[in-house]
């Protein structure tokens, strides 16, 4: 495959609505900002090569990249896309599945860091109340919390060490969570591709196929990757005895901001029967920024600090 990598040449433009109000109605249906022209600066020992020009015009289903470098080429890409829409002072609202809020606040756009992060669960079996799991305050607080029995308060615990600083490398750990954002899971992808034997448990002999194309789905320009694990020995076995040969995972990332849309496993087991479409909404690609937290997520910020300080203060 001739990989044509040229300096100077134009993407096509996604163009999306910014909100109208600084002060958007929290209700409102999640927006996303118009992605910033200035480079992001990757973390420190990275060195991310530049997509072909135009790789969204090459690769078709028909005709998919399958080349592990390209593939890790624009991952990257839309990895720097993600990074790039926080190109702006105050708070985004990010999605994870249906019930996980990520708040994450940015004073000095272009630095890598961010100054501020909270993380609430909205899931039904809490009955309306908001759990709000891990808290960096702006004034460089962090703390956890676990909730209470009775699913309607939550309080603050020691850490086993202290924080590292807030760059985006480090968000997962801000965040509590491994790929709850659209950059950590784009890398988790990536270092599949690079370590494909070593990506996944069990370990075992297997060949893993990787293939990537441009498609639309659900009415949005997208990235498809598609990951094929074919077990060769040491077969994972399912609780009903089902012996997978082959795992399918196809991963959906937005063009307009590298967000991953959703994820589906199929499972095609050695009996020959198979298990179709798991389907996982990560909503990565939903976000929307505020200036300023809209009034109800103010109250659970003030809540939040005013706990921290004063476990930190009992401590």
């Amino acid at each position: 495959m001739i990989i044509l990598i040229l300096t100077g040449c134009a993407r096509e433009t996604y163009k999306v609505q910014e909100p109208t109000s600084t002060t958007p109605d929290p209700t409102a249906g999640l927006g996303v900002p118009v992605i910033s022209t200035a480079e992001f600066s990757p973390e420190a020992g990275e060195n991310p090569q530049p997509p072909a020009c135009d790789w969204e015009a090459l690769y078709t289903e028909d005709n998919p990249v399958t080349d592990p470098q390209e593939l890790i080429r624009i991952l990257e890409d839309l990895n720097k896309r993600f990074l790039n829409q926080f190109d702006k002072q105050g708070w985004y609202r990010l999605s994870f599945f249906d019930y996980i809020t990520h708040w994450i606040h940015v004073s000095d756009p272009g630095s890598g860091k961010f100054d501020g992060t909270m993380n609430f669960y909205t899931h039904e079996m809490y009955d309306g109340f908001i759990w709000h799991a891990a808290f960096l305050s702006l004034d460089g607080h962090y703390g956890r919390t676990i909730k209470n029995a009775a699913m309607d308060d939550f309080s603050f615990y020691t850490l086993d060490s202290q924080p590292p600083e807030p760059t985006w490398g480090n968000l997962g750990y801000f965040l509590a969570c491994d790929h709850c954002m659209g950059h950590l899971l784009l890398k988790e992808y990536i270092d599949w591709i690079r370590d494909p034997d070593n990506a996944i448990t069990p370990k075992s002999e297997k060949k893993t196929e990787f293939q990537g194309w441009v498609e639309t789905f659900e009415n949005q320009p997208v990235f498809t990757l598609r990951i094929q694990v074919n077990f060769l020995t040491n077969l994972p076995t399912t609780e009903t005895g089902e012996r997978v040969q082959t795992e399918e995972i196809i991963t959906h990332f937005s063009l307009v901001n590298g967000g991953a849309i959703s994820e589906t496993t199929n499972w095609y087991y050695q009996s020959g029967n198979a298990d179709m479409d798991d389907t996982l909404p990560f909503n990565l690609h939903l976000i929307a920024w505020f200036e300023e937290l809209p009034k109800q997520e103010q109250a659970i910020y003030d809540e939040a600090a005013r706990k921290l300080i004063e476990f930190d203060g009992s401590k």
